[in-house]
């Protein structure tokens, strides 16, 4: 883990080595040469991601939800917690946008168009896109959906299926386990397209750096700062409120209790990694039912992701002001749900951003080469949208013990 990030760490700082270099000395014949080999290597990247997303994003959904337990005595337990994760995930991102939309005409709306890539738009008509017809799109004939890449088509197929594989059925079992297999093999994949990303950032960056004005990372720094301060708010006034309202936890003894739990989040940009500290902590210090622990926790590494659904959402935005396109209001409520299933869909690898970033992207009909433009700050990000998702993890679990023993 530790190494790839830090591949991609020397691949950024060589990228924007390279792209000032060739900035200055545009002139020189060396540039025309590498250029395109740089939009070769930078191309070929893109296309395995877009090659991968499709079947990451139905393996990842059809898997997790086929897991859910299915016994009575369970089913308060997983409810309430899909329930809470769900919700607070919604919250998350609308919160986000909501600052996005207000504070559009500071990211400098279409200031920023990447060579060979026009504006257009998320359905690519020029007529006005209705709720029926919005509805309509997300309803496909599964092959269809998985041919075009219909992400949000495909996400509510994979929710039926999975649904459906919740069975007791011998049959469907041997469906279940063939799911999971296909899952592994699926994230072989990406773990292999990964080992290639730091090639594939280098000559992504260095493009950018190349062909773009440096203006725009002042825009970039602005976006920054409308992220962490979302981030922030969730974190430290929504989560801790709805621990108020519906447990009797005292909010100065939830902060003390996990310090080591949001530090260790902090430190490792993993709620897997975390896991062993927040269950020991929940059950250790706060007494939390063993059952809720070990149901909710892990569940919740995998699917509550509130700070990397808000961040998602915040991308699209913010790429989409910088290529003059306007997402109108049926476009984002679509994009609620394109976030949460994109961040659910997160396999757990360093530097994921990349492949769920080009998921949001690709089913907006946005530049998925825009990537390139958050390499160098998903790394620092993350560290902040890791904690909020374990806070979340774990004010989830204390919320449903409390319920959960009465």
């Amino acid at each position: 883990m530790k190494t790839l990030n830090q591949r991609i760490g020397v691949a950024v700082i060589l990228a924007i080595l390279l792209g000032l270099i060739f900035r200055h000395y545009q002139s020189f014949q060396l540039v025309e040469f590498v250029i395109p080999i740089l939009e070769l290597i930078g191309e070929v990247f893109i296309l395995l991601l877009k090659m991968i997303m499709v079947p990451l994003i139905f393996f990842s959904l059809t898997s997790s939800i086929s897991s859910l337990k299915k016994n009575k005595s369970s089913q308060l337990l997983w409810k309430g917690s899909i329930f809470y994760y769900l919700t607070t995930m919604v919250v998350a991102v609308i919160l986000m946008m909501v600052v996005m939309n207000l504070f559009q005409d500071n990211l400098g709306g279409g200031q920023l168009v990447l060579e060979g890539n026009e504006p257009q738009s998320i359905f690519n008509s020029e007529e006005p896109h209705s709720l029926k017809d919005s509805i309509k799109s997300l309803i496909k004939n599964p092959f269809e959906a998985l041919s075009q890449g219909n992400i949000m088509a495909v996400v509510i197929f994979a929710i039926f299926f999975g649904i459906a594989l919740r069975s007791d059925n011998e049959h469907v079992k041997k469906v279940k386990i063939w799911v999971d297999g296909v899952f592994e093999v699926v994230m072989n994949i990406v773990n292999s397209i990964m080992k290639i990303a730091p090639v594939g950032v280098f000559a992504l960056l260095s493009l950018l750096i190349i062909q773009q004005e440096l203006s725009m990372f002042y825009q970039i720094g602005y976006f920054i700062t409308l992220v962490f301060g979302v981030i922030t708010f969730h974190g430290v006034v929504f989560l801790p409120l709805l621990l108020k309202v519906f447990s009797n936890e005292s909010i100065k003894s939830f902060w003390q209790g996990i310090k080591n739990v949001l530090i260790t989040a902090f430190a490792t940009s993993s709620s897997a990694a975390t896991l062993p500290v927040t269950m020991s902590t929940l059950e250790n210090d706060f007494k939390v039912n063993k059952n809720v622990t070990r149901f909710m926790l892990p569940l919740g590494a995998t699917i509550n992701m509130d700070g990397t659904a808000l961040y998602e959402a915040a991308v699209a935005l913010f790429v989409a002001s910088m290529v003059g396109v306007n997402l109108g209001l049926y476009d984002q409520i679509l994009l609620v749900f394109l976030a949460m299933a994109a961040s659910i869909g997160a396999p757990a690898i360093p530097s994921a951003g990349m492949v769920t970033l080009a998921i949001v992207l690709s089913a907006l009909n946005l530049p998925v080469e825009y990537v390139a433009i958050f390499i160098p700050i998903d790394r620092l990000i993350d560290t902040f949208r890791t904690t909020v998702n374990v806070e979340g993890d774990v004010i989830g679990a204390l919320i449903i013990d409390k319920y959960f023993k009465s």
